[in-house]
């Protein structure tokens, strides 16, 4: 009985904190903020003790990380160049990989069968990372 009270607060309490998310998700949001947003997400979810809690941060990391997908396609930009344009942080080949995986998730979970086809046709054209060769 005890787990299932420490498991009913925890969820409870990421409830809470997934509702301001969500709140927050439907206000203008930037390269910039989307990115920083996306970085917080996962710190918050990697804090849950709860399935829902979990799930619910899942399907706001997965979200945001189609909305950085679509900042880069946007700008004609590969993934990991936009993270280092904005987060000051080396864009590598495995953060931009598992952004763009995030974000598939989030299409393939949450998005209507109808939208699906075209958000899948910019994931495909937007690459994740180009090496960089020396000089």
């Amino acid at each position: 009985m005890c787990k299932n009270l420490r498991e009913h607060l925890a969820a409870e309490r990421e409830y809470a904190c997934a509702r301001t998310w969500h709140q927050r998700y439907f206000h203008h949001q930037d390269a910039r903020s989307v990115i920083k947003n996306h970085t917080e997400a996962q710190t918050q979810l990697s804090i849950c003790q709860s399935p829902f809690g979990r799930a619910a941060f899942e399907t706001i990391l997965n979200s945001l990380a189609y909305d950085i997908v679509k900042a880069a396609f946007d700008r004609s930009l590969t993934i990991a160049d936009l993270i280092e344009e904005h987060d000051k942080v080396d864009g590598t080949l495995r953060t931009a990989n598992s952004i763009k995986q995030q974000a598939r998730q989030h299409v393939a979970n949450n998005v209507d069968p109808c939208h699906r086809p075209d958000m899948e046709h910019l994931l495909d054209r937007t690459l994740s990372y180009i090496p960089r060769r020396c000089a």
